[in-house]
C-alpha cells in the first residue's frame, strides 16, 4: 500500500471523529479514490448534521457510484 496523501490523512482523521473501527476507515478511503471526493466527505463531516459510521460510508458509496456507475443512479438522485 502506498503513503496516504495529506488529504488522505486528512480523511482519516476526520473519520475518527465519527468511529474508531479500522475498517470503517478503509471503506471511506476506499470508495473515496479522489480528491474531489475525498472533499466532500470530509465537508460532510465538518458540516456535522447526522454524521455517523453509517453515513459517512453511505456518501462514499454514493459518490464512487456517481462516478464510476452512474447507470446504478436507479432513484435519479444527484445529490446525497
Amino acid at each position: 500500500m502506498s503513503e496516504l496523501t495529506e488529504l488522505e490523512k486528512k480523511l482519516v482523521e476526520k473519520a475518527r471523529t465519527v468511529s474508531q473501527n479500522k475498517d470503517f476507515f478503509l471503506a471511506v478511503l476506499n470508495y473515496a479514490d479522489t480528491e474531489e471526493d475525498q472533499q466532500a466527505i470530509i465537508d460532510y463531516i465538518d458540516k456535522g448534521e447526522d454524521v455517523n459510521e453509517q453515513n459517512v460510508t453511505l456518501l462514499a458509496v454514493f459518490l464512487f457510484n456517481k462516478r464510476y456507475h452512474p447507470e446504478r443512479n436507479l432513484a435519479g438522485n444527484d445529490e446525497f
